[in-house]
């Protein structure tokens, strides 16, 4: 039994000399002056997360907020004996409101504060030709995650599969072209449909290029990823 006690004891000060030792560390760190600049450019450069926006069964993706991780960044700088704010490690941090809880939502846009949209083609030989430099999605191709509505019953085999649900009312034909031109903004998904002449298209990415519009793949676009560390 004493040496039952002796174990316990050796134990709980073992434990405390842990919970001490970690104390000591910390404060040691906070009066370190790369983690005290750590510490003020958490409070300049923490961003909070934007929660997406639901209307009805519809859904704009948010963005992750970005919180700088002092014990990582901590870390790193101290091997170079400085303070460097190009060192600084952030975490992303999730939106109360996120795409990922509301995957039954129909996504028509992506992230309004990036200067971003995407281009879906239907499977036409001639477009597809036409966009082999460029970041667009095949509208026939398969994809693992995302899932473009074209009618009811594939919207019910979509989220049955559990994948992202994507529609537009941004739909390029030759007769539409002025209409698509104007209503071109941060976030848009056109679509185009086959058969759309090659002098149309020229004129809509004439009007992504003048509004300083990047092409990117749906799943980049629809991403609450935040890269702005």
């Amino acid at each position: 039994m004493k040496k039952i006690y002796k174990y316990i004891g050796l134990f709980i000060i073992m434990v405390f000399s842990f919970y001490y030792t970690d104390k000591i560390v910390l404060v040691v760190q906070k009066s370190n002056p790369i983690m005290k600049e750590i510490e003020r450019s958490k409070k300049e450069k923490d961003v909070n997360p934007v929660n997406a926006i639901i209307e009805g069964n519809k859904i704009i993706p948010g963005k992750n907020g970005l919180n700088i991780n002092e014990a990582k960044s901590f870390s790193l700088m101290k091997s170079f004996g400085t303070f460097n704010s190009y060192y600084l490690i952030y975490d992303q941090k999730k939106p109360k409101i996120s795409l990922e809880d509301n995957k039954d939502k129909i996504i028509y846009s992506g992230n309004l504060s990036n200067k971003q949209i995407s281009i879906i083609v239907e499977n036409d030989e001639k477009l597809i030709s036409y966009f082999k430099n460029i970041n667009v999605n095949i509208l026939d191709k398969k994809n693992s995650d995302l899932c473009y509505i074209s009618s009811l019953d594939i919207e019910k085999l979509c989220k049955k599969e559990d994948k992202y649900l994507i529609k537009t009312d941004l739909i390029l034909t030759n007769d539409s072209v002025f209409d698509i031109k104007k209503r071109i903004k941060n976030g848009s998904i056109i679509l185009i449909k086959k058969d759309t002449n090659i002098e149309t298209v020229n004129t809509v990415l004439s009007q992504v290029q003048f509004k300083g519009l990047k092409i990117v793949y749906l799943s980049d676009l629809i991403s609450e990823e935040n890269h702005n560390s």
